[in-house]
């Protein structure tokens, strides 16, 4: 019998995957990363259309006779980190806040906000030069940054496509990195 879900611990490649991914990031999120991946679960739902792809899943007080027991019935365990699509590893805003609280992001890669740009991110719109309040001179395109708005609440992950020292000679509606995930997200999904 082919079991439709399968609820497990990570394996080899699938760590690799997401290690690669939270080095984009941060190079103190491997040591975290290696001290928790055996609290690191795959969620695989052949049944549910919605979730095409394996989730991943942080829970640390997972007992493994839980999972024997119920591993087929198992549809969310924790804090949600994120899904597998083709050999990389897509992050969830869960995933950013929790690795914030643990003081693990870099202050460099947090940009701020103003308000009228919080409204056109959280309706999934990229980030513009003239929407940024603060920013890093020192991020080079193609890494992450994770967006703040006035009040210091994260609203969304994005990907930066322009060196952060380049945006200055740059126009005000110009996009300085695109909108990977935002806290509408789940609003305009409903």
């Amino acid at each position: 019998m082919v079991l439709l879900t399968d609820f497990r611990l990570l394996n080899n490649i699938e760590r690799k995957i997401i290690k690669k991914t939270f080095l984009k990031i941060s190079k103190e999120l491997i040591s975290f990363l290696d001290i928790n991946l055996d609290y690191l679960y795959i969620l695989i739902d052949k049944n549910n259309k919605l979730k095409p792809f394996p989730e991943i899943y942080y829970y640390h007080n997972l007992s493994k006779y839980i999972i024997e027991q119920f591993k087929s019935n198992i549809y969310y365990a924790g804090i949600y980190f994120g899904f597998i699509k083709r050999g990389d590893f897509y992050l969830s805003l869960e995933c950013i806040e929790f690795i914030d609280n643990k003081k693990l992001v870099p202050k460099k890669i947090k940009i701020k906000v103003n308000e009228k740009a919080e409204k056109s991110i959280l309706y999934g719109n990229n980030i513009k030069k003239k929407m940024i309040s603060s920013l890093s001179d020192h991020i080079e395109k193609d890494n992450y940054i994770i967006i703040y708005n006035k009040f210091n609440e994260l609203i969304a992950l994005g990907y930066l496509i322009i060196n952060t020292n380049e945006i200055k000679d740059l126009q005000d509606n110009r996009d300085i990195a695109l909108n990977l995930i935002d806290k509408g997200y789940f609003l305009r999904n409903q």
